[in-house]
């Protein structure tokens, strides 16, 4: 092969929005002090748009960005300095968001290596001597290298712009390999003309991507900032395999922008009530952490930031001074996989310490390590309620591990002046509440979302929440019962064990972690997630001149929380769907996020008027995607019929209650 060609735009390089037209409300944003008659941000993208269609229907391929601004110097009335301006102005914008392509770059020069001569293609209003420039800013131009652009010829690819690089070259059109993303204009078009060509499409934007350039109007184009800023990190982060790659492309383009947009919402919260430091709670505080303190270098806030280690089983011990029905409720929350060593290992009390007491209930050495019944698990809550010697173990293990408590809070600064707040994913705001009764104060904590009923008792300090809250119905509520909990603890995993409590070394109290390094999550894929969730934070365009780094991204999450959570495909349900889960806390034991549904789960779904978990904690829509077709409709078909068949039992009960009433 004596030619190598690649397209430009979306193949060699890239922009950091996700839709070129995008760059029109960015630039809109800009031109604001410059127009001298008023023009929205919205209406100056749209006449921008517009003007380029009208420039393309009358002077066809041969249109330049001086003939699509006088247009726009028509239709918006503008002066010629004003035109001038604000061409340059895009220009410069252009040059600031461009970005290369790695895979392209490797390409190139192995082209190079080949003595293989580079040519370069594009269908684009931008000049030549402003695209070789870009070219040169990377690497990707020497002295040799040819360049043809469509408005330059009067043709693009798919109207004979191919066919005018084979006359030029003077070689056979077979000599040619053309690479492009486009399978119109790139792959067709150079086919017919002749050309070997190869589809490199991985500069263009996914399904996530696109869900969040939908969303760039009404975000001021921030969300088509993300769309770009996911791509670039999709395609500057390595992965070693397709599964792995499916991992670093569901990171960039459906946690990045998640948890950048919750962060970004914090640093709001933090700005607007003067807080001066931020308390990241363990272990979904994690990547959170590292994402604000790029966040806030970005937008220079002078924000201290802390990791707290803490945890249901380091909190909720402490908080105990009192043992009854109430309090018992929220430390013996319900696992599908808890054992006698598990449930007791929340109390700091091993099965060996009231072995007796466990003998006389019916537990032998043999049932600590199964898993319990329902009917188990009452009997030993029973247990612990009535047996004096057990509560009083309770007790004095809570008292000691408070003392240790209050004193890392102290250490860490939680009773100085510096007004701070805690963040956490949320749910049933338990940590706040356990926080607040173990230490006597009441911290403002902020919150992905919280699922409890109802709102945090003000005893307990305030609770604010970024998607939305359940107790005091404010948000997006359709998730309240959509297991979003379980998908961002598995965005958030952290690479270390949780915090089983805290213990004195020398001067200084240090968190007791069940393990320094948490190996199954570790080994599936984490450390990539973390890297390409940083890489995403790192690229993130902040400058107010070009987005308003505050508004409200909600929209767009629950866009890609819909598409990838609750509607994966079979591909990425399979790849995530082996995400080793550690239900609770205690007991070290792992389950896969998603499998298969069977047969005896429509009954289930019958009963149940939804699709079944097949563990306490478990990807519904996952198992769905991955489970046979027939299957699957036959699911579907159990939810509905239960729906239809519990509302026929509603009408018939009332229809009753209204005969008995008239008798």
């Amino acid at each position: 092969m004596k030619v190598v060609s690649f397209d430009v735009f979306d193949t060699v390089l890239t922009r950091k929005i996700g839709n070129p037209r995008s760059l029109h409300m960015i630039l809109g944003k800009q031109v604001q002090g410059i127009l001298t008659t008023p023009c929205s941000v919205e209406k100056f993208a749209y006449l921008r748009t517009a003007a380029e269609s009208i420039a393309y229907e009358k002077m066809g391929q041969s249109t330049t960005l001086s003939d699509i601004y006088m247009e726009l110097e028509r239709s918006m009335g503008l002066t010629q300095y004003e035109r001038e301006k604000i061409m340059k102005m895009e220009r410069e914008l252009e040059e600031k968001l461009i970005i290369p392509i790695p895979i392209a770059k490797c390409l190139v020069e192995k082209a190079r290596k080949n003595r293989q001569q580079i040519v370069y293609v594009s269908d684009m209003y931008l000049d030549s001597d402003f695209i070789r420039a870009q070219h040169e800013r990377f690497g990707l131009w020497r002295a040799g290298d040819k360049l043809f652009v469509s408005c330059e010829y009067g043709k693009s690819k798919s109207q004979g712009l191919f066919k005018e690089i084979v006359r030029i070259l003077n070689i056979k059109a077979s000599d040619i390999k053309h690479y492009g993303n486009d399978e119109f204009h790139d792959y067709k078009a150079a086919k017919v003309a002749g050309l070997k060509r190869t589809l490199l499409n991985n500069g263009n934007l996914n399904r996530y991507e696109r869900i969040l350039e939908a969303f760039s109007s009404t975000t001021q184009g921030l969300a088509s900032i993300m769309a770009g800023v996911s791509r670039q990190a999709r395609i500057s982060v390595p992965a070693s395999s397709k599964k792995q790659e499916l991992i670093r492309d569901v990171a960039a383009s459906v946690a990045a922008p998640l948890l950048v947009s919750y962060v970004l919402w914090v640093l709001q919260y933090a700005k607007i009530n003067q807080l001066r430091r931020l308390y990241f709670l363990a272990r979904d505080g994690h990547i959170l952490l590292k994402i604000a303190a790029i966040l806030i270098r970005k937008l220079n806030l002078s924000i201290e930031l802390k990791y707290l280690y803490g945890s249901r089983q380091a909190w909720y011990l402490p908080s105990l001074e009192v043992l009854d029905e109430k309090e018992l409720e929220v430390i013996f929350a319900p696992s599908s996989i808890m054992t006698i060593k598990d449930l007791f290992a929340r109390f700091k009390i091993t099965p060996k310490d009231i072995t007796n007491h466990l003998k006389h209930i019916g537990f032998n050495r043999a049932d600590w390590e199964r898993k319990l019944t329902n009917d188990e698990y009452r009997s030993l809550r029973k247990l612990i309620l009535e047996e004096k010697e057990i509560k009083q173990l309770i007790l004095e293990h809570a008292k000691d591990c408070r003392k240790l408590l209050l004193g890392y809070l102290a250490q860490e600064g939680l009773y100085d002046a510096t007004p701070y707040a805690i963040v956490d994913l949320g749910w049933r705001g338990g940590m706040q509440k356990a926080l607040s009764r173990a230490a006597n104060i009441r911290p403002v904590g902020l919150y992905y979302g919280i699922i409890a009923e109802k709102p945090l008792d003000e005893k307990y300090g305030t609770a604010k929440c970024y998607l939305f809250d359940n107790g005091t119905k404010q948000g997006f509520l359709n998730y309240a019962d959509k297991d979003l909990n379980i998908m961002l603890e598995t965005l958030c995993s952290a690479d270390h064990g949780v915090s089983m409590g805290y213990e004195k070394k020398g001067s200084v109290i240090v968190p007791v972690l069940k393990e320094n390094r948490n190996t199954e999550v570790v080994d599936w894929g984490l450390p990539l997630i973390q890297q390409t969730i940083c890489q995403f934070s790192e690229n993130m365009e902040l400058d107010s001149d070009l987005v308003n780094p505050w508004v409200d991204m909600r929209q767009a999450c629950s866009a890609l929380i819909d598409n990838f959570w609750l509607k994966p495909g079979k591909i990425i349900a399979k790849a995530w769907g082996d995400f080793p889960f550690e239900e609770d806390q205690c007991s070290g034991k792992y389950h896969s996020l998603a499998s298969s549904y069977g047969m005896g789960n429509i009954i289930s779904a019958f009963n149940k008027v939804k699709l079944p978990q097949h563990l306490f904690c478990s990807w519904r829509g996952g198992s769905m995607a991955i489970t046979p077709v027939p299957l699957q409709i036959l699911l579907t078909m159990a939810v509905a019929l239960g729906k239809r068949w519990r509302a026929m039992k509603l009408n018939i009960i009332q229809i009753i209650k209204r005969v008995l009433n008239f008798k």
